[in-house]
């Protein structure tokens, strides 16, 4: 019920569409496959998932092969750091 208390119909709009469809999106890539290239559980980890998330979210990524090329990239810039 978050939208209630947004500033604008736009922003209301958005919060509603979040709790109604978007909330529970998934990448096709989860920790496990992180974990299966070598990334081990903790903070990097979660860094990754969650832009893996908003990638898709975005609609930056879209098919298995997206997400894993995503994910890879993004693991390796997290090593570097």
């Amino acid at each position: 019920m978050g939208w209630v208390a947004a500033e604008s119909k736009q922003a209301a709009r958005q919060i509603h569409r979040f709790a109604r469809e978007l909330r529970n999106v998934r990448p096709a890539r989860d920790g496990k496959y992180l974990q299966s290239l070598g990334m081990k559980p903790g903070p990097e980890m979660g860094r990754v998932l969650d832009a893996l998330r908003d990638a898709l979210l975005d609609g930056e990524v879209q098919t298995r092969e997206q997400h894993e090329a995503f994910a890879k990239e993004r693991l390796s810039v997290e090593r570097r750091a």
